[in-house]
């Protein structure tokens, strides 16, 4: 996925973070009737890109290791 590119945002210096150290890491996504619990890696492009009229964003690639749980509504 692609965010937008703010270096001082939390999140991302946190990606960025994990990014840097491909340590595993835990992951949640919420979705509108479940949600999972799972672990991988993260990896987010240092550069930023952007397009003529378009905000700068960076590139984020999570790889899913495994699944602890999930949750259904």
């Amino acid at each position: 996925f692609e965010l937008g590119f703010d270096p001082a945002l939390a999140d991302q210096v946190a990606l960025a973070t994990a990014s840097r150290s491909l340590d595993k890491r835990a992951f949640k996504f919420t979705l509108p009737v479940s949600a999972y619990a799972c672990y991988g890696t993260v990896s987010m492009a240092p550069i930023p890109t952007f397009d003529s009229g378009s905000v700068m964003r960076r590139t984020v690639n999570i790889s899913i290791d495994g699944l602890f749980t999930f949750f259904t509504a």
